[in-house]
């Protein structure tokens, strides 16, 4: 799968990636950070994190290409339920 959108050149890419699936518990305290990262993007899945010479060999020649020099790429925090008034 060729990626459409690249973020590369990252100060720091914040991970949160498990060989177990996604964190829990104590296991979110931990943020494994990568220098000089970066992230492939297909459709809404992210595809590919590392570092930025190998995740830009990997994209195509149609790729959205962003420059994120200087700055710090992190997963969002989405949350997903509500509290009763």
């Amino acid at each position: 799968m060729i990626p459409k959108l690249i973020v590369h050149s990252a100060s720091q890419l914040l991970t949160l990636a498990s060989p177990d699936g996604p964190r829990r518990g104590q296991e979110l305290q931990r943020l494994d950070i990568i220098e000089g990262g970066a992230v492939a993007i297909q459709g809404d899945r992210i595809v590919l994190v590392g570092d930025t010479k190998e995740v830009l060999a990997e994209a195509g020649e149609d790729a959205s290409i962003i420059d994120a020099s200087g700055k710090v790429v992190m997963p969002g925090f989405v949350d997903p339920h509500t509290h009763a008034v």
